[in-house]
């Protein structure tokens, strides 16, 4: 069986592509993924989403549950939102449409509270209170530097000795693999390469010249359709914290046609690879201490300003360098990773896996506010944060909520509407299972494509998906190299062969397959946001 495994991509494509301008450390990195669980198992951890408000202290109209519960009247309509919609609780049903079948065997999962409300959300740009909390709490007010890559042209920002280091690794692998075609960008062989690199080295300096980066947020608001404003919104540079160094990288710029702002602030020491990616692991690794990282991560968003977020889940991660050849990687550092999810009322946002990146049309890509934490036996190795917003609220009383009942109905036709191309179209047969059901927030942008929108209570039903191939199967088999017999699959060597290794499996445990809104049904893309 072959799984997909879904993460999340924590930065822009336009971060990404300003990397390559002139710039402080990081060089060579990517940007991050992350795939957290969506509740506590043994092996995922015991922190699944906050439903009760309980991990949150802070004040104001969006903190967590005892002003959310005081407005309404305290405890005694703290069941306000079960006895709306009358849910069971669990969801059990079999279903079946042509080639796509559908198994519910789901908890159903409410937050406690009296009701949703309403809120008004406005995307922004990061502003110098954000910078500086961050930078005070994790970089602990270390100046930033970075190397100065005018000073250091001739080589391309790196000394003598990292140069040397690259052409003997190298010199390596073409030993091992001498006239191979390295994919890195471009083709070219090992050894077009290492002259390359060395075509570098007569100018290379032996230490590397530094200059000091002003921590100051930038950001030019776009006046004209074609400006270009990446540069000009793009922060960067290092930070040495207790003989450690620190990479920060701050891209602001959130425009009306790219609503899309991120920072981050990774231990350059310690992340070593270029991306960090969900692992299933059976064992803690040693000095993976998960409940010490649940409250380090807690008390460094406390201290952040975090107070109206609470964790919503939790994963190992391990960093994968890409290798020389093509498709390889290499496997490096294991770490812990928790994410946090804002939190209204006592309610919190549900945090899936899709990030909402999909662009549609000509409709600005607005991926929803998230943040996340990854750590090592040693402390935080690094901090995402993406897309902060304004949270308003519009009214104290209650939205109205559907019954249970006919969200049922719902999801038991639209699952085939929106899946069942896959079954009629003859290729494969399709088989999904939901495991969970949960009620929560989620951000929905308005319909002129700014970035605004609301808070709506939203149904996510989670589970997995798997696709058979059959005509895989039949040209192995028209070609020999499987064999049918007496209504079984045998390979030429007479080994048996399940049509489970023909399937292609998506599954993670924040794996939205459809989410309806609470209030009037309406199926909501995930993907747009909307």
């Amino acid at each position: 069986m072959r799984t997909k495994r879904i993460g999340v991509i924590l930065a822009a494509a336009g971060l990404a592509a300003v990397m390559s301008m002139a710039g402080c450390g990081g060089m060579g990195q990517t940007t991050e993924q992350l795939a957290l669980p969506r509740e506590g198992t043994e092996q995922n951890g015991d922190a699944g989403q906050d439903t009760t408000g309980d991990k949150t202290s802070g004040e104001g109209e969006a903190s967590g549950g005892e002003e959310a519960l005081g407005e309404n009247g305290g405890n005694a309509s703290a069941d306000g939102i079960a006895r709306q919609v009358q849910a069971p609780d669990r969801y059990e049903a079999e279903l079946s449409e042509e080639a796509l079948t559908v198994r519910v065997d789901a908890e159903v999962v409410l937050p406690e509270g009296a009701g949703f409300k309403q809120y008004k959300v406005t995307g922004r740009p990061f502003a110098q209170e954000d910078l500086d909390a961050v930078k005070r709490v994790i970089l602990k007010d270390a100046p930033l530097w970075c190397r100065d890559r005018e000073a250091m042209e001739g080589s391309n920002g790196f000394t003598s000795g990292e140069i040397r280091e690259r052409i003997e690794a190298l010199k390596e692998k073409a030993a091992e693999n001498p006239g191979a075609v390295v994919s890195d960008g471009k083709e070219e062989t090992y050894e077009e390469k290492i002259a390359m690199w060395e075509g570098l080295l007569a100018a290379a300096l032996d230490e590397p010249v530094i200059q000091d980066v002003e921590a100051v947020v930038p950001y030019v608001e776009k006046t004209s359709q074609g400006q270009d404003t990446w540069e000009e919104n793009f922060l960067e540079g290092n930070a040495t914290v207790d003989g450690e160094n620190y990479w920060l990288v701050l891209n602001n710029n959130f425009q009306s046609d790219w609503l899309w702002a991120q920072m981050e602030v990774r231990s350059e020491d310690r992340s070593v690879g270029d991306a960090w990616v969900k692992i299933e692991e059976e064992a803690v690794p040693a000095g993976l201490d998960r409940q010490q990282i649940r409250e380090k991560a807690q008390a460094l968003a406390q201290e952040m300003g975090f107070s109206d977020f609470a964790p919503a889940g939790e994963e190992f991660f391990q960093a994968f360098t890409e290798g020389a050849e093509e498709e390889e990687t290499i496997p490096g550092a294991i770490g812990y990773g928790i994410h946090f999810a804002r939190v209204l009322d006592g309610i919190p946002v549900t945090y899936t896996h899709d990030p909402g990146q999909t662009v549609d049309g000509d409709l600005a890509v607005w991926p929803y506010e998230s943040l996340h934490m990854v750590f090592d036996e040693k402390g935080l190795t690094d901090f995402v944060w993406v897309n902060p917003c304004d949270i308003e609220k519009k009214s104290d009383e209650d939205v109205f909520l559907m019954p249970f009942s006919d969200i049922q109905d719902i999801f038991e036709e639209m699952i085939f509407q929106k899946y069942g191309w896959l079954a009629k179209s003859g290729d494969a047969s399709a088989s999904f299972v939901i495991n969970e059901v949960r009620l929560g927030y989620m951000r929905v942008r308005d319909e002129n494509g700014t970035g605004e929108g609301s808070m709506v209570p939203v149904w996510d039903f989670f589970g997995s998906q798997t696709l058979t191939y059959a005509d895989e199967i039949e040209a192995k088999i028209a070609s020999g190299e499987l064999i049918y017999k007496d209504g079984k699959i045998f390979t030429a060597s007479g080994e048996p062969v399940q049509t489970e290794d023909f399937s292609y499996v998506s599954s993670g445990s924040y794996e939205s397959l459809l989410t309806i809104d609470a209030t009037n049904g309406r199926i909501v893309d995930r993907g747009i946001g909307r």
